[in-house]
This record gives C-alpha cells, structure tokens and sequence, in this order.
C-alpha cells in the first residue's frame, strides 16, 4: 500500500467517524477531526497534487 493509499483509507475512516459522532450528539468532537481531516487533505494535495478532481483555484 503506498503512503497515498494510507492517507486516502484513513481519510475515509476519519470521516466515518465524524459522521458518527454527529450521530450522537458530539459536535466538538467531530468538529475537531474534521480539522484533522482538513490538515491531511492539504498535506495530500502538497504532496501528490489536486487529485479529487476539483478545481481549488481562485477560493
């Protein structure tokens, strides 16, 4: 598995969990993972490019 297959797999299960977290009321909690989320995104991105297909220029 390579170190982008990793992340992307963590990516996903950290959003499972943010959505479950949701589920029972804990926002904090998820808000806080989602800003994890956001820190491997931009990591990704630096690393290996835009790779989700959107384009990001101009926000």
């Amino acid at each position: 598995m390579s170190e982008y297959q990793f992340k992307a797999a963590r990516l996903e299960t950290m959003r499972e969990l943010v959505q479950a977290y949701r589920d029972m009321g804990d926002d904090d909690s998820a808000d806080e993972i989602e800003d994890e989320i956001a820190e491997i995104e931009a990591e990704l991105e630096a690393e290996f490019g835009d790779c989700d297909g959107d384009d990001d220029e101009g926000l």
